[in-house]
């Protein structure tokens, strides 16, 4: 193993998931989570080491991103004490909209030609500037919504709240399936991200609005 390549890998993804996290505990009003600190500082390390171990060690490239978010759901339900359904779907809102603005700083990136989409396929310098500039906007966007208390409070912070089958319930099992379908398409077929880019950053944009939408309903639905 490369400890050099370890840690700056094991630095950089654990900035990206801190940023995920902190933006999740933001958009859905957990406002303790600055009490946790230590608890997420060691969930992102955690993380970062199975993607560092699935991509480099193992090689599974296309298998390494679904492995991750399975990972995150159960942490974000041991984190939130949510439900595994909220779990999912606090997940899925995180993540899409983390790969959304990511996939527009890729292609900004690319346009003033600071890297190629091949140096990133690669994970060659200076493609680290893209999860730090991608982190960076997503902790001042987390500040504003805390700051502005904006967010969403539909997502019971109870485990063993009793879950109703009911239009916005099914609604969202729909929206979950519908959006881990695509990403395991996504994925399964390779780097799609990388390669088509336009493809891989509408469907994540859409992907995350929908979410988005389906919060603004559910919050106005439990006013």
């Amino acid at each position: 193993m490369d400890w050099s390549n370890f840690l700056i890998f094991t630095l950089i993804s654990s900035l990206e998931y801190s940023a995920m996290i902190i933006f999740i505990a933001a958009l859905f009003r957990f406002r303790y989570f600055l009490n946790m600190k230590f608890h997420i500082l060691t969930v992102c390390i955690l993380l970062s080491y199975v993607s560092y171990t699935t991509r480099t060690i193992y090689e599974l490239t296309i298998g390494s991103t679904l492995i991750q978010l399975g990972l995150m759901i159960v942490f974000i339900w041991l984190l939130f004490r949510v439900q595994v359904f909220y779990a999912a779907l606090l997940m899925l809102a995180g993540f899409m909209g983390y790969s959304a603005v990511q996939m527009i700083f890729v292609f900004l990136f690319t346009s003033f030609n600071v890297f190629t989409t091949d140096d990133l396929a690669l994970l060659k310098w200076p493609t680290h500037l893209l999860p730090i500039a991608t982190s960076i906007f997503f902790y001042l966007v987390s500040w504003i919504i805390i700051k502005k208390n904006w967010g969403f409070s539909f997502v019971p912070d109870q485990s063993d709240a009793h879950f109703k089958i009911k239009l916005d319930n099914i609604l969202m099992l729909g929206l979950i399936t519908i959006t881990f379908l695509i990403l395991i398409i996504l994925h399964g077929v390779g780097y799609t991200l990388i390669e088509n880019l336009y493809i891989g950053s509408s469907l994540y944009i859409i992907l995350f609005a929908l979410i988005i939408v389906y919060a603004i309903r559910r919050d106005r639905n439990d006013d």
